[in-house]
This record gives structure tokens, sequence and C-alpha cells, in this order.
């Protein structure tokens, strides 16, 4: 059995952020927390360090029972006693009953999984600009189409992957890392505008907000996977990458009553090895379109929240010049990456002439929300991706979203400075700095992270 209760408490206090002081007028004052956790700071003031906000409360509060709006769906589960689940920060066990039960599944399933060696992990003290391709530089020369598909260095991608959306201007609209303190800001904001959203979660994070999650499904949204720990898939072994999805698998099916068959690899770190043990696992994954990862994440190392807006207008620009739609990356978790979706990202596509038509993925792909589980698809094959997704060039990328961006060919893999990652979900296998998701942590442990910031917190 694993213990949360002292966990939960600094992850809660991670997620919560810290209030920075600064100087104003020559006068050191510390930063007064909003009291109002609707409301949305203007633009330039979403930074790192930004005033701390309360967290959202959700509009109502799931009841075992509750009848999900997918047709053929169970009934809402009570929320399990979630102990029994593995801590984040830290490598899963792979001898566990339930990683030989899914070795067992991927066997009955008839997959083969290629033979390659997992990718070398970027170490803490790694000069800069080090990445995990150059790190791996006879993975990344065949990591193409006619070799191993690793898109982390190539942006290669196979038919059975979701990366657009086949009709023009339609948008799959995701959101990573939750759930958090700062969702129900979130679905307030969607159920608002009449929005329907993708959120692929990480499962140490179910653990500490089961009835977030519950409320995401409830409201129609489609839930799918984003493995425990947040890590780069391509470093693990075959066993844990199993542990990785099969654990997150199960902690969906235990809260929610239905097992999603789609996730999508933190960093897009995904490669013919992982897609092997996913579709063993009855699991498609699910990137983004080239071009459309918003760097929200980066608001929290330094990004600039300006730019990122610059990025995103860009994004609308380019989205009515492309032959089929997108699906774009956005993130739950942190408070500026809430803040900037609800208070300035969505409304600026809202607004837009012409306007995006956001959907969830696996409606956007012409299948109703019900595919995306296990028991309401009728035992159906997942939704394949769009047809122009088999080679390692996207649609014409839209300019990136920020001047912290990585250089070309290096997605998911820039040594750079840190910040805190989505508490409980760094494992060790990432310790590095990375693009395309929740930056990791650089060689702390879970308890030294949160007992950083909690120090923090008392010393500003």
């Amino acid at each position: 059995m694993f213990a949360h209760t002292t966990v939960a408490l600094l992850l809660s206090i991670t997620a919560a952020g810290t209030a920075q002081a600064h100087s104003m007028d020559g006068h050191r004052r510390s930063h007064i927390a909003r009291q109002d956790p609707h409301a949305i700071p203007p633009l330039a003031e979403i930074t790192q360090g930004m005033p701390t906000e309360p967290a959202v409360p959700l509009s109502a509060t799931p009841t075992a029972g509750s009848p999900p709006t997918i047709s053929g769906a169970p009934n809402l589960p009570p929320i399990p006693d979630m102990s029994s689940y593995p801590p984040g920060g830290q490598l899963l066990p792979t001898d566990s009953p339930e990683v030989k039960e899914w070795l067992a599944e991927i066997a009955a399933a008839g997959v083969t999984i290629p033979d390659v060696a997992p990718n070398k992990v970027l170490p803490n003290d790694a000069p800069p600009g080090t990445t995990l391709c150059s790190l791996n530089q006879e993975a990344s020369a065949a990591g193409s189409a006619s070799g191993n598909c690793w898109w982390s260095c190539s942006t290669c991608t196979r038919d059975t992957d979701i990366v657009t959306c086949p009709d023009k201007m339609a948008w799959g609209l995701t959101f990573d890392d939750g759930p958090s303190p700062y969702t129900p800001k979130v679905l307030n904001y969607l159920a608002d505008k009449n929005l329907k959203a993708s959120f692929y979660v990480i499962g140490a994070n179910i653990v500490n907000h089961p009835e977030i999650l519950q409320a995401t499904y409830l409201a129609g949204h489609e839930i799918a996977g984003h493995t425990w720990t947040h890590p780069q898939l391509t470093t693990l072994t075959n066993e844990q990458i199993v542990a990785e999805l099969g654990w997150t698998r199960k902690a969906i099916q235990a809260v929610l009553g239905v097992t999603p068959r789609y996730f999508r690899p933190p960093y897009g770190d995904c490669d013919d090895r992982v897609r092997a043990i996913a579709k063993g696992l009855g699991m498609t994954p699910v990137i983004w379109t080239e071009g459309f990862d918003t760097d929200d994440w980066s608001v929290n190392s330094g990004g600039v929240s300006t730019q990122l807006m610059d990025g995103y207008n860009k994004m609308l620009e380019t989205l009515p010049t492309l032959n089929t739609g997108v699906v774009s990356l956005q993130h739950d978790w942190y408070q500026g990456t809430v803040d900037l979706a609800v208070g300035y990202f969505l409304p600026a596509a809202l607004s837009h002439n012409p306007a995006p038509n956001f959907q969830t993925v696996i409606e956007c792909q012409h299948q109703p929300l019900g595919m995306s589980y296990i028991e309401t698809s009728g035992g159906g094959v997942p939704a394949a991706g769009s047809p122009n997704n088999t080679t390692t060039t996207q649609a014409p990328a839209a300019p990136s979203a920020s001047s912290t961006k990585a250089a070309a060919g290096t997605s998911g893999a820039v040594k750079s400075s840190t910040s805190a990652a989505p508490s409980g979900t760094a494992s060790a296998s990432s310790a590095n700095t990375s693009t395309n998701g929740a930056v990791t942590t650089r060689g702390a442990g879970l308890f030294a992270v949160a007992l950083a910031v909690v120090v923090g917190v008392l010393g500003a």
C-alpha cells in the first residue's frame, strides 16, 4: 500500500505556487494572492512567480451513480481508495502483479515489439544545448519513417497516430498534465462557451484529484492517458513503459468506470517500440500538429506571455491556409497556462474570423465520444490518423509561439534552465528540462521539490 497523505499535502502546496516579492517604488512589497479565483490577470502579468490565485472550486461535486453523457457507459462509480496506487516522482516498479498481468495482455494480443534499445537519458550535468537526439545519434539517424519512426528527432508519425483533424478549420482542443486545482477554471470556461476538449491526464495527479477528473468526464469531455509520471517513454524499458501506461489506464477506469483507448506520449516522445507496446494494451497515440504547440508551459519557466500570445495569433492566421484541421497542445496544470487559455488564447480564437471549430480529438476524427473507451466502443478499432499523417513532414507549421522554443530537430529534448514539474509527475528517467510539455525537475526527488517550495513560501 502506498501512503499519499503527506505527498498530497506537499503536492497541493506545490500546485498552488508561491507568492514572490519584488521591488516597487523603492520598497519591497509582497504580491497578494488574488481573492477572486475567476479573475484573469493582465496578459503581461502572467509570468513565472505571478501572484498565487486560489483554486477554483468545481461548480458541482460529482455524485456516484450519476449517468455520463455517453450512451451505454456505466454510471459513475464512487471514488475508490487510491492508497494502493503508486506515488509519483519515481520510477514505477515492474515486478508487480499488475505489470505482469499487462505484459501477459500484450503477449496475448500477438503484438510484436521491435527489438530497440531504450534511448539514453539526458544526464543532469549535460552541457547546455545537449539534446535527446544528439545524445542518441544512432537512434536519431534511424528515426525516420523508413526506420523506427522516432517523433522527437524527426517528427515522424505512422498511419495509426492521430496528429491532425481531417476537416479544414477543425481544431482538436487538448489539455495535458491534469487534473489540477486549476482545471475547474478551464471547465467553467468551456461550459460557458459550450465547448468540448480532450484532457490527457497524468496518473499520479488522478490520485490527488479524482473528483476533478470525474467532473471533467461528466461534462462530456474526452479523457485519455498521459502516463503516470510524465517520462520520455523512449528512454524506458518495455516493462517500464507498460507500467506507465497500465497504471494510468487502471486509475482512469477505477475513477470513471471506462477504460481509455488513447494516450498522449509526454513531450511527443514516441517511436515504433512505444507504439507496439501501446497497441498491445489497446491504446493509440495522439500527438499534435507541428506548429500548434502553444508553448504555454514555458510561462512557468521564464516564457514571455505576450510573445506566447503573438504565437497563438499566428496559429489562428495559419489555420485557414491548411488543407486539414489541427490538434493543438495546451496544459491545465499550471495557474499561468490556465489563465492564458481562458483569458486570452480561447477568447482570441472564438473572436477570430474565421473562428476554428473546436472539438474533442475523437470527434474531430468523425468518431462519437464513446469510441474513446473500451466499454462504449463496441470493440471497434481505435480511429486512425488522417491519411496525410504517414510522413515525417506535417502540415505547414505556424511560426514558433515563443522565443524560448527549442531549435528544430530537438523537440522534447533541449537542456536548459528548469522550474518545478507537475507535482508528483517527474520521474528519474525524465529529470531533465524539455520542451513540448511540462518541464521536469533536475535530479530532485518529489519530496525535495515540494519541500523546497514549502520553504520558499515560508520565507517569501
